[in-house]
């Protein structure tokens, strides 16, 4: 997710005329920009797996991909609906995953801002507004945000369950030498 995160900077900083306030990330140069949605597939997929399979982050993935695939093309009114309906799969799986499970009140609270973005959106669209750059960005960094939650709880809880196993193996065939002398006697 930091490298995904790194590209969509230096293209934001090195591209010419490229307002990151007002142009969305899918409007930066090729092919960067499909390799840093490529690595949010990727990044969502091994969560999906690390998570027990989570749908919603399945769907995000699939969403990811499709946009990597699909280029904006202003010129093509099909490839710029598809790759704005797959970016728009991508968003609904991100935020529909921290309801999916729970990974405490933090996911909880990350989940609920994704949809508070979204209900934004809805409002801002019969505004002029016109900086659907920092909107997305914003979005993307709660998404991102919560994905590094949810990675982190997964860690954690499988070095507690390590933790724990290794516990109990080496409880299990420890035998106090106490026992071991009242058994001679």
């Amino acid at each position: 997710m930091l490298v995904a995160v790194a590209i969509v900077v230096v293209a934001s900083t090195t591209t010419t005329g490229y307002d990151p306030m007002t142009r969305t990330v899918s409007r930066l140069p090729r092919p960067g920009v499909d390799v840093a949605i490529g690595f949010m597939a990727v990044a969502a997929l091994a969560l999906a797996v690390a998570t027990g399979r989570s749908v919603a982050l399945f769907v995000a993935a699939v969403g990811f991909a499709l946009a990597a695939l699909i280029h904006l093309d202003p010129a093509s009114p099909a490839a710029t609906a598809g790759h704005r309906i797959a970016a728009g799969i991508a968003l609904l799986g991100l935020t529909a995953a921290p309801f999916a499970r729970s990974y405490g009140r933090v996911s909880l609270a990350l989940g609920v801002a994704e949809v508070a973005m979204l209900a934004t959106a809805a409002v801002l669209l019969l505004t002029p507004f016109n900086a659907w750059g920092a909107w997305e960005r914003i979005l993307l960094l709660v998404a991102l945000a919560w994905m590094v939650v949810a990675a982190l709880k997964i860690v954690s809880r499988e070095e507690t369950a390590r933790a724990t196993s290794a516990a109990s193996s080496s409880s299990a065939s420890y035998t106090p030498v106490s026992s071991v002398n009242s058994a001679n006697r």
